[in-house]
């Protein structure tokens, strides 16, 4: 049993294997999703602050835009992972003139707060397996944009159907720049996020979990 279609994918490509998959589960009913008119002008990630989270493609795009620089800020939840890492991306922010919040260690109510209060939740990760912040995200009404790879590309957002993608820093700062200035498109991927969020929902995870079940015993 593999967390995403990706790994299923992996499995085959690399040991001609053909796994279960069964994606893991969220509480919906602990994310609210507030209007975009309540939300503050800034956009969220969640994760280890360690390299292989790429936290400066989101400051460098931020960076790149007059428009961004100057209205949007940037938040950063997740444990400590590499010091040197985060002096790194302080240092990236300070010379783009970006606006930067870290919280180490914020609780899940925190975590929930910010979600939801959030204009743009955005996955930087490269080839990651699944990733249930993003689906956290989505289930805070909160619009997505994630890295063209893994999980959360081809299993979560559908590749593209649910979110959106990039693969070049000019192109998640046009996706943010669209999100931030264009309400009915705002709307719509709000939208999308509720509606894909439900699928991860712990009580459809448990039907699929006694699916499984039923054919392996």
């Amino acid at each position: 049993i593999v967390n995403s279609r990706y790994m299923a994918y992996i499995a085959k490509r690399y040991w001609n294997i053909m796994p279960y998959v069964l994606q893991p589960p969220i509480e919906i009913r602990n994310f609210v999703s507030l209007p975009r008119e309540n939300r503050l002008p800034q956009l969220v990630s969640v994760g280890r602050l360690d390299p292989d989270k790429h936290y400066e493609d989101i400051i460098k795009a931020v960076g790149k835009s007059d428009i961004l620089r100057k209205n949007a800020k940037i938040v950063l939840l997740g444990f400590m992972g590499d010091p040197r890492y985060l002096l790194n991306i302080l240092k990236l922010a300070k010379r783009y003139d970006v606006k930067v919040v870290i919280e180490t260690n914020a609780t899940e109510e925190r975590k929930c707060d910010v979600l939801s209060s959030s204009m743009v939740f955005i996955n930087s990760s490269r080839h990651e397996h699944f990733g249930i912040n993003v689906v956290e995200a989505m289930a805070s009404g909160t619009p997505v944009i994630v890295h063209r790879s893994g999980g959360p590309y081809y299993d979560i957002i559908d590749r593209g159907t649910y979110g959106l993608s990039y693969s070049t820093i000019e192109e998640l700062q046009r996706n943010i720049e669209m999100l931030i200035e264009d309400t009915n498109m705002w709307n719509k991927y709000s939208h999308l996020s509720i509606v894909r969020a439900r699928y991860y929902d712990f009580d459809l995870f448990k039907q699929k979990l006694a699916n499984i079940l039923d054919r392996v015993i």
